[in-house]
């Protein structure tokens, strides 16, 4: 079972890679960067370390020809792309839409949306050609289901993923081709560092997430939404296509 994992250098991608790898599979770890932002051993490094196969490529998601390359070059090192996790992603400078800097909205659309309908393409080609189906997992967010003022842009991509994995579960059916999105809330990485340390976003992500933590705090481990994506892309989940699998410690729920 070979996978591929977008935005797997830090954060969530990296634990996606890391359970995915645990559970067996080589894994392809893609990212603009090679270097956990959290520090340590480049992924693909301690997945080798813990006795797994990995590789990392340079891509940019945002690129249809660094995309199409990462498919090929992994289905050439491990054989028949089995996983596809279109993770990668980023989040915006808060603002209005009034005020929005349009050269912003270019950079997250062009990742957060345009990276995952290519990831979605180029994956869903090489497993039709194969002809032995395959599972597609698109990151999405609880911001994909709900408004959040000063975060158009970011919402927006979101919900985006959300059709389009409903639309591509309905599409690639034949093929035997499962395609999900996972709809984390906000959680411990170093891409939502800012909101984490801002007493009023802190205080807002309480008021708004009914369910704590541990450690009485409202933001969740990329470990959990990893172990989603490890359920999703299992037997288990065989029967499951074009749905969104929420992790948010409630949020959406009020």
């Amino acid at each position: 079972m070979t996978a591929v994992v977008t935005g797997a250098a830090s954060g969530l991608g990296r634990a996606i890679a890391l359970k995915l790898a645990e559970s067996g599979a080589p894994v392809v770890v893609a990212d603009v960067r090679e270097m956990p932002r959290e520090g340590g051993l480049p992924t693909h490094l301690l997945i080798r370390q813990r006795g797994g196969q990995a590789d990392f490529c340079s891509t940019d998601v945002s690129d249809e020809q660094q995309v199409a390359h990462l498919i090929d070059s992994t289905c050439a090192r491990f054989g028949p792309l089995d996983i596809m996790c279109n993770n990668a992603g980023i989040s915006e400078v808060l603002t209005t839409v009034v005020d929005t800097d349009m050269a912003d909205f270019d950079r997250i659309v062009g990742v957060n949306f345009r990276g995952v309908f290519l990831g979605c393409k180029y994956a869903a080609r090489s497993m039709i050609d194969q002809g032995r189906g395959g599972v597609i997992v698109n990151t999405a967010s609880c911001f994909g289901l709900v408004g959040y003022p000063t975060m158009a842009t970011y919402c927006a991509t979101k919900g985006a993923v959300i059709q389009l994995t409903r639309t591509l579960a309905l599409e690639l059916a034949p093929w035997h081709i499962r395609v999900n999105a996972l709809c984390p809330g906000t959680i411990t990485t170093e891409m939502d560092r800012d909101q984490r340390e801002d007493p009023g976003a802190l205080e807002d992500m309480r008021i708004r997430t009914p369910l704590t933590m541990e450690d009485g705090g409202p933001f969740g481990l990329p470990e959990d939404q990893a172990a989603a994506v490890a359920f999703l892309a299992s037997s288990a989940a065989r029967w499951m296509t074009g749905q969104c699998l929420v992790i948010d410690g409630g949020w959406t729920a009020i």
